[in-house]
């Protein structure tokens, strides 16, 4: 499969979703023009945090940027209002700024 990145025209920020082989290990060197910070936070699905969570962390850690990493429940549980509240909770608890990137890893309830 060749890499690409699709733009996705939403006003006033359009932004691009990359699709492809490596972008797992790629993706500091492709966030870093476009936040203020070399600090991220890893934001997955409960089932796949200690896996594909942690595969994305150890790349920004690699590439020697400050991560954290936070898991919210597995499917629609992830779209209650006591998630949202704790992954508030949690990111003031980092102290994260507007400035650190953040990464979605799952399905759709943990981007959404």
């Amino acid at each position: 499969m060749r890499n690409s990145a699709v733009l996705v025209p939403v006003r006033p920020n359009p932004y691009s979703v990359h699709i492809g082989i490596g972008l797992i290990e790629r993706l500091p060197a492709l966030l870093a023009s476009r936040v203020g910070a070399r600090r991220v936070v890893v934001v997955a699905d409960a089932r796949l945090s200690p896996t594909l969570g942690r595969r994305v962390e150890r790349s920004f850690e690699r590439a020697g940027w400050g991560v954290d990493a936070v898991a919210l429940p597995s499917g629609e549980a992830a779209k209650s209002f006591s998630a949202l509240i704790g992954l508030y909770g949690r990111l003031l608890r980092l102290k994260v700024e507007r400035r650190a990137a953040r990464v979605a890893v799952g399905g759709g309830a943990v981007g959404d």
